[in-house]
């Protein structure tokens, strides 16, 4: 068996203390992690320093097979790694510290963003069940405490994060603004003014048609719309945009009735633009 003290490079009879700052010292030169470090040198050192500080157990401290133990020598590692920069490549690999966040995402219909839901998804052999609250939008992401890579201990463990993106779909769409639809109002309505009804999955809005709504304009409907976020029981506003419907199944009394007011109004107008023209200038 090898003099240990030859190992440690100091003299028989040193104390305590000298042998740590010797150990100390290779054990950071020839650490199997650092560039340049050799393993075999540092199983030797260290099985020296077991014998020079635990006679009982003598080279069984191999720290390699399990028996070495750390708490025991965390002060000479944790100096090591502070010199050269280690502390937080070793803290994540061996879970001393805070495990990293996951990140994941999943594609829910817009129904169900409205009414809020719960969905099942797997990370790794989990299967985690995610509580999607009414009012969420495309792009927002969710926080579940403790569902990401693990810490050091459950307290420490990661989180996982889950974007949840928002399906397209044909009737609504969501902004900034709130809850987007189209409507298609007859001719006649947009023209005179009505009362139309809308259907927000399952909620029916009677609205008006103000009398000369143009097509493509948008006609507001407070708190109607999209459910804010964290207060479901809240909504913002619902933007309906209008456009015109014209009619395609016109009787031939309904025609001669039609061409009879675009008679009237074309009159109408040329009057309006006569009256307009003979009217001296005002700077005359």
């Amino acid at each position: 068996m090898k003099d240990p003290y030859r190992i440690l490079e100091i003299e028989r009879g040193a104390s305590e203390e000298e042998i740590k700052k010797a150990y100390r010292k290779m054990a950071v030169k020839y650490h199997p992690d650092k560039p340049g470090g050799d393993e075999e040198r540092f199983k030797e050192i260290a099985e020296a320093y077991d014998q020079l500080t635990n006679p009982k157990h003598k080279a069984k401290s191999n720290p390699f097979s399990g028996g070495f133990d750390f708490n025991t020598y965390s002060d000479i590692f944790e100096q090591m790694m502070n010199d050269r920069g280690w502390s937080n490549a070793f803290n994540q690999r061996y879970g001393n510290t805070r495990g990293r966040d996951v990140m994941a995402s999943i594609n829910i219909p817009i129904e169900d963003a409205y009414y809020g839901t719960k969905r099942q998804i797997n990370i790794g052999l989990k299967s985690i069940e995610i509580v999607i609250p009414a009012g969420i939008k495309s792009g927002q992401k969710l926080r579940v405490k403790g569902h990401g890579q693990r810490g050091y201990d459950s307290d420490t463990n990661g989180d996982l994060i889950v974007e949840v993106r928002i399906d397209d779909n044909t009737n609504f769409y969501i902004d900034n603004a709130g809850l987007h639809t189209i409507v298609q109002i007859d001719a006649i309505d947009m023209m005179l003014g009505a009362e139309s009804q809308i259907k927000v999955f399952d909620r029916s809005y009677r609205f008006t048609v103000p009398a000369g709504t143009q097509n493509g304009q948008v006609l507001r409907m407070k708190g109607k719309g999209w459910p804010v976020f964290g207060r479901p029981e809240e909504r913002g506003d619902l933007y309906v945009t209008t456009l015109v419907k014209i009619p395609a199944d016109l009787t031939e009394e309904e025609i001669k009735a039609m061409e009879k007011i675009r008679t009237h109004i074309n009159e109408r107008r040329r009057q309006a633009e006569g009256a307009s023209a003979a009217r001296p200038d005002a700077e005359a």
